[in-house]
């Protein structure tokens, strides 16, 4: 998985993730930095979601599954047993 910073992606979006069939890639626009907030933290664990969900991409792009990954992501980032 490779993570990319750019300097515009289309209307109303952040960020988006692709795969290709062999490598997912997670792109981020760099607008995200001048809100002030944590937005591109907020965008890039939107995507990463997506990336862990990856099979999903050509059909739902917001599955229910996504919300279990979320779970899985907390857990690893604040060292919560299951």
């Amino acid at each position: 998985m490779t993570v990319q910073t750019v300097d515009a992606i289309k209307a109303d979006m952040y960020g988006y993730t692709e795969f290709d069939g062999e490598r997912l890639k997670i792109v981020i626009e760099r607008k995200c930095l001048k809100c002030g907030c944590d937005c591109m933290l907020w965008v890039l664990l939107h995507e990463w979601l997506h990336a862990m969900d990856h099979w999903h991409l050509d059909r739902n792009d917001h599955p229910d599954s996504a919300g279990a990954y979320y779970m899985q992501a907390y857990r690893i980032i604040f060292g919560i047993k299951e």
